[in-house]
C-alpha cells in the first residue's frame, strides 16, 4: 500500500476521471487479498504441522484460535488501504463513522459472548468487527462511487 501509494494519489486527483482511481485501488486491492490468503495458508500450515514441535502439546489449546484469528488477515491487508483511500477521497468522517460502527458491534459481541464462549468469543469478535468496518468501508468508498465503479468496469470488460 505504501509503495503504491503515489500512483493512488496522483490517480485520485485526477479531476472528473475516477475510473483510474478505482482501476488502482482495485489492483492494489487484488494484490493484498492474495498476499492475506497466502498468510492465512502459511500460518494454517504452521499450525497444523509445525506447532506442536516449536510450543509443546501443553499449549494445543490455542491451535483453534489461532486458526480462527487467521480470518482477520484479509481485512488488516486491507485496512490501510481503505484508510488512505478515505483520505485522498476527503471521507475522513464517514470513514470514523464506518470504525466507530466496527467497534459498537465488537463491544457488543465482547459483552455478550465472551462471558459463555471465552477466547473463541474474542477472537470471533475481533474478526467480525474488522471485516466489517473493511467491508464497510469498501461499499461505501466515495460515496458508493467505487463499487459503482467496479460494477460498471466489470460489465464493460465482459
Amino acid at each position: 500500500t505504501l509503495s503504491r501509494f503515489p500512483n493512488l494519489a496522483r490517480s485520485a486527483g485526477e479531476d472528473g476521471d475516477r475510473a483510474q482511481f478505482y482501476l488502482a485501488l482495485t489492483r492494489v486491492l487484488k494484490s493484498l487479498l492474495v498476499l492475506s490468503i497466502a498468510t492465512i495458508a502459511g500460518l494454517s500450515l504452521f499450525v497444523l504441522v509445525a506447532f506442536d514441535f516449536v510450543f509443546g502439546p501443553d499449549y494445543a489449546a490455542t491451535k483453534p484460535i489461532l486458526l480462527l484469528a487467521a480470518l482477520v488477515m484479509p481485512p488488516l491487508f486491507v485496512r490501510q488501504l481503505t484508510t488512505k483511500a478515505y483520505i485522498l477521497t476527503n471521507e475522513g468522517a464517514r470513514l470514523a463513522l464506518i470504525e466507530l460502527s466496527g467497534l459498537i458491534a465488537v463491544l457488543a459481541i465482547l459483552l455478550v459472548a465472551v462471558p459463555n464462549f471465552g477466547a473463541l468469543a474474542a477472537v470471533t469478535a475481533i474478526v467480525c468487527g474488522c471485516w466489517l468496518t473493511v467491508t464497510m468501508s469498501l461499499l461505501l468508498l466515495d460515496g458508493g462511487g467505487f463499487v459503482l465503479g467496479a460494477i460498471k468496469g466489470g460489465r464493460k470488460s465482459n
